[in-house]
């Protein structure tokens, strides 16, 4: 799952409404009763992102989140375009996309591009949540 749009603390936002960060632990738990995935990753890009994982995803239900930010902190825009002034992209998230693209899916893991990532996001602060006794696998699996 990749999310990308604005957040707060414990709120991701939608044009006209919020997901909660307990109604999003609801959706994720239930889909895990319902054994809708085998593993998941879930990628947030939103401002104060980490506070819709932290202390709140199980760490046994086979999710393993990376966020943009921690739960106090901001993430950033890049790649502005001169002709629509405006970003068209967030820094986090074009850098795993980017990688993703660049690298062997079949051979990178997880935790390798979540540090590569990390190192590379150097205005927000990156993080992981939930399970990641998995996440030596490699992405493309």
């Amino acid at each position: 799952i990749n999310f990308v749009d604005h957040g707060g603390p414990q709120i991701i936002a939608f044009p006209s409404e919020f997901l909660h960060a307990k109604d999003l632990m609801s959706a994720l738990t239930d889909m895990h009763t319902k054994k809708m995935y085998k593993q998941l990753v879930f990628y947030l890009e939103a401002c104060e992102s980490g506070s819709m994982f932290v202390n709140l995803l199980p760490k046994d239900i086979n999710i393993y989140a990376t966020t943009a930010s921690d739960p106090t902190h901001s993430s950033y825009a890049c790649y502005f375009d001169k002709d629509l002034r405006t970003y068209v992209g967030d820094c986090y998230s074009i850098n795993w996309m980017e990688n993703t693209d660049a690298s062997d899916v079949t051979s990178e893991t997880l935790e390798q591009q979540y540090t590569i990532v990390k190192q590379k996001t150097n205005e927000s602060k990156v993080q992981q949540y939930g399970d990641v006794s998995w996440v030596k696998e490699p992405i493309g699996t």
